[in-house]
């Protein structure tokens, strides 16, 4: 007894394909929806239970003006010479890594391509023009999830994928047993006969080397685990890339797990980088791109360079904002009083800067727009509120890590 549509689900940067369902006006079910190329048959638990805040109590559903301490609610007629005090000069916005395409070039068209700044930290910010820009280089491919199962050598550098894309960690634990699927092939085992195929394998896996600050959940089915600190890592990826080509920025860094891991990636059909702007380090996107150089110069083919962000959104939102508009240089506008009003779409900007920052920054501005559907430290901030719609109830396209833009 649900009334259901195709959506795209908005707990990661994937884009796991879902149907929503809802009863009288509420959200009481997420389930899987089949898309042979990114997610499957399978969705994470996030993606399946990470949706009561649409149903929430605190959702904002009538704009608000603040009166004082107090924020009233406003007819049309009220609200309307109030946004209209929010156009013309002066006024900038905030996009959203979590806000559909559709929102952010509205936003962009309304104040202006000059006036439209990045929604997530200054780091992310810097690492995801990175990723961008390793995207347009015909070396490298970013593979589909499906793409990813089919890796016989894989390096992670950075990113613990369990709590970052749920979904592409299911898919290495998926491309481990390729190995397995190659020895059933030598002993005419149908591969779809999994009790046999798994009895030849026992423990032998495809290699995956994983190069962390910390433990992950993928450990058990790691061939190579490197424990250390960002930079350290960084010079680790170095390492291997010289390794592989002379032409790697070269790296004292040498270690018997290097010449291993290089060697499994030299010898894979199919070899796979994988990092991401998560985990705060640019060096390591770097390190991945220098390994996938390497290889394309080595082999002379395009490699599967997999860099992955944080939110549903942040590929959509970063592709329509100058690469020099931080939300750091927004801030600082703000404070200068170069821009007098502000605009923030969908985003918690306390969340993505310094308390301070932004404290000064919004108690200097004329008037804080916020567009949002729960209430944050920003909305408080707010001297006008308006409502957002969820997922759930728009039909917005979003881009995944691959540059897959996808309608929900």
């Amino acid at each position: 007894d649900l009334q259901t549509a195709p959506s795209v689900c908005t707990g990661c940067g994937v884009g796991c394909n879902t149907t929503p369902g809802e009863r009288y006006g509420s959200l009481r079910r997420i389930v899987n929806r089949y898309n042979s190329e990114i997610n499957g048959y399978f969705i994470c638990d996030r993606g399946r239970f990470g949706f009561d805040y649409v149903n929430s109590e605190d959702r904002i559903k009538v704009p608000l003006i603040k009166n004082g301490s107090e924020a009233d609610p406003v007819t049309a007629d009220e609200l309307q010479p109030i946004i209209e005090g929010f156009k013309g000069d002066g006024v900038i916005g905030i996009g959203s890594p979590r806000a559909s395409n559709e929102s952010n070039f509205a936003l962009r068209s309304l104040v202006g391509n000059e006036n439209f700044y990045s929604g997530i930290a200054d780091s992310e910010h810097l690492s995801t023009q990175l990723i961008l820009s390793l995207a347009k280089d015909v070396a490298f491919h970013s593979p589909s999830v499906r793409e990813i199962e089919q890796a016989d050598a894989v390096i992670v550098i950075g990113e613990d994928l369990t709590n970052v894309a749920s979904r592409v960690a299911l898919a290495l634990r998926q491309s481990v047993r390729n190995k397995a699927k190659e020895l059933a092939e030598g002993c005419n085992i149908p591969k779809w006969q999994d009790a046999a195929v798994r009895e030849l394998a026992q423990h032998e896996r495809s290699p995956l080397a994983i190069l962390s600050s910390y433990a992950t959940r993928l450990d058990d089915i790691a061939s190579d685990i490197v424990i250390d600190t960002p930079g350290a890592l960084a010079q680790v990826g170095a390492a291997i890339a010289a390794y592989i080509s002379d032409k790697a920025p070269s790296s004292n860094f040498a270690e018997e797990s290097v010449s291993r891991i290089a060697g499994q990636l030299m010898d894979a059909k199919r070899p796979l980088i994988i990092a991401g702007s998560s985990a705060g380090s640019i060096a390591m996107i770097q390190s991945a791109a220098n390994i996938a150089r390497a290889l394309n110069e080595k082999r002379g083919e395009v490699i599967d360079l997999c860099l992955l962000v944080p939110e549903v959104n942040t590929f959509g939102m970063s592709m329509l904002v100058d690469s020099r508009n931080t939300l750091g240089s927004a801030l600082a506008k703000l404070q200068s009083g170069e821009a007098k009003k502000v605009i923030v779409l969908e985003n918690d900007v306390y969340c993505r800067a310094a308390h301070k920052e932004v404290d000064a920054a919004l108690d200097r501005a004329e008037g804080v727009l916020v567009i949002d559907q729960i209430l944050t430290a920003t909305t408080v901030k707010a001297t006008a509120l308006l409502p957002s719609t969820a997922f759930s109830e728009h039909e917005a396209t979003y881009v995944n890590y691959e540059g897959r833009a996808q309608l929900s």
